[in-house]
């Protein structure tokens, strides 16, 4: 068994990442891509903006205080702008596109990399920097900001950010297609106007076009492929939950209930002793699926992320997952597939292995987080269910 680094306080440290595993390319379909123009725009209030901030830390440039002017017009690229007038020192709010067009986007198609592309320049050299690129779900602004602090050009330029194969998209690791088709999805921008001087020595900021380019698979065929499925035998959670061992078990309409209030913070629970001990010792792991019954109620509802532990060790990277808000009745999600070891993009990661699943050490950790401004929202998990597949 290959080395394992412990948990370290609620961050997960895993070892380095080996190439992922993959059938030939013969089996497999080629990769597509989907692009979509926004068609809404909103020029975010500071309460908007700060509204994620106190529930989920700092973000910079959601103090800015300029509107953008014509927002709708980054709807194509027609050479007619969104603008925003910046002084000295001044920010501008947060022009937030979206409602993007991916209605064809398969929702189990899996995701291999994002990239926006925004067309764009300054009436002023030297002045104008990117502050803000980030992604906006719910009330939830997305930790990785993607500007660079450069300067914005005077000549009119399609600058774009993220790649075709990057595993983990844009760091919060969104490889959930239902994610970018979510009308309250968007992309966030916003800009400052760096000049430091005795006058005002405005400059102009013009946005010709967001757009946004998805990079998937779609989901291989698993046929005649080994694999082993199993409940989970055994669930707990220290965290307040009601009924934790509910969870465990096949599907029979008992349920984990729990009820999380603004600014309650992440709540766990556990899911273990899945019977997957028949994996042949030398064998190499192909996939791994985490499917599980649910439901939520609350507006702002949102399942944090699942991770995947051998003992105390991370195993791979955290699928940050999407319910979708007032799913008041228990249906079935699935998380990974027969080609997916949720591998970690650009960091450590530990490597699955058959002796994993045969000590019965492997778990899964659902993490629940609540995002509404205020009142109680509540989740029930049925049952959790483990797949591995193997060769």
């Amino acid at each position: 068994m290959v080395a394992r680094a412990p948990l370290h306080g609620s961050i997960w440290r895993p070892k380095e990442a080996p190439s992922a595993t993959f059938r030939p390319a013969a089996l497999r379909p080629p990769m597509r891509s989907i692009t979509s123009s926004a068609t809404s725009v909103e020029s975010c209030t500071d309460n908007i903006a700060a509204s994620p901030t106190s529930a989920n830390g700092s973000y910079p440039w959601s103090g800015g205080t300029i509107a953008w002017q014509n927002a709708g017009n980054v709807y194509s690229a027609n050479n007619a702008y969104a603008s925003a007038t910046l002084g000295g020192e001044e920010r501008t709010k947060f022009l937030r596109a979206g409602a993007f067009s991916f209605g064809t986007l398969p929702d189990d198609a899996i995701i291999r990399g994002v990239v926006l592309s925004i067309r764009r320049y300054a009436d002023v050299g030297n002045t104008i920097k990117e502050a803000a690129l980030q992604w906006h779900k719910e009330d939830f602004i997305c930790d990785v900001n993607r500007a660079t602090g450069a300067y914005v050009g005077t000549t009119l330029e399609t600058v774009s950010y993220g790649a075709t194969s990057e595993i983990d998209p844009w760091g919060e690791n969104f490889p959930v297609a239902t994610q970018y088709k979510a009308p309250n999805f968007g992309v966030l921008l916003g800009y400052n106007n760096d000049f430091i001087g005795s006058d005002d020595s405005p400059a102009t900021i013009h946005v010709d076009h967001v757009q946004l380019t998805i990079y998937y698979d779609e989901v291989p065929s698993c046929g005649g492929l080994s694999s082993v499925t199993a409940w989970a035998g055994f669930s707990s959670a220290p965290g307040g939950w009601t009924n934790p061992t509910y969870g465990a078990g096949s599907p029979d309409g008992l349920v984990a209930h729990r009820e999380v209030s603004h600014g309650t913070g992440q709540v766990y629970i556990t899911f273990s002793s899945f019977a997957t001990d028949s994996i042949p010792s030398n064998a190499t792991i192909l996939g791994v699926q985490v499917a599980f019954r649910a439901s939520v109620s609350g507006a702002c509802q949102r399942w944090h992320y699942i991770q995947l532990v051998d003992g105390s060790s991370a195993v791979g990277r955290a699928k940050f997952m999407f319910i979708e808000p007032n799913a008041t009745t228990l249906r079935d999600y699935e998380h990974g597939h027969c080609e997916d070891t949720w591998p970690y993009a650009g960091g450590p990661y530990n490597e699955f292995t058959p002796a994993m699943f045969n000590n019965q050490t492997f778990k899964v950790l659902v993490s629940l987080e609540s995002h509404w401004l205020s009142g109680t929202v509540s989740a029930d998990i049925d049952a959790v269910k483990l797949t591995v597949w193997y060769e």
